[in-house]
């Protein structure tokens, strides 16, 4: 199966995306750069609401290992930011060569620190938190079975 977009449908996708948001813009009043991003911000959400709407129908048309199947894990070998500047609120987008991974146990970045040596950022989530504090010992004092 072929998941990439023609040439001829991109550009066709895009003319289209370009004039919705431009139709937005012209009957918006808008005063800021803040004003700006909301909308784009906006428009951003009801085009992944529809798709999310569009694929949930479609996933009907699935059986088997197909439709039930989950994902364990996340893996990528780049991320991409988007940050809002506190003092701006001008948005930038970046891509970063950096590792990600995540399970139900948490997200870690992998990249190289300004030495250039390998470094880690781990968040775990609150299931890996619990499972640390009950291993602990600081966990609920509360068997979890009738020993």
């Amino acid at each position: 199966m072929k998941a990439d977009l023609s040439p001829g449908l991109k550009e066709e996708l895009l003319e289209f995306y370009n004039a919705q948001f431009s139709k937005i813009i012209k009957v918006s009043d808008i005063k800021s750069y803040n004003q700006l991003l909301s909308i784009w911000m906006n428009f951003c959400k009801l085009l992944v609401d529809s798709a999310n709407t569009i694929i949930q129908k479609q996933s009907e048309n699935f059986t088997g290992d197909e439709k039930t199947r989950t994902i364990e894990q996340i893996e990528a070998q780049s991320v991409i930011i988007e940050v809002v500047d506190q003092k701006t609120g001008y948005l930038f987008r970046r891509k970063l060569p950096m590792k990600y991974f995540e399970t139900d146990n948490g997200i870690i970045l992998s990249g190289e620190n300004s030495n250039g040596s390998p470094s880690d950022i781990t968040f775990l989530s609150d299931t890996a938190l619990e499972r640390i504090n009950d291993l602990t010992g600081k966990g609920p004092d509360t068997p979890r079975c009738g020993h």
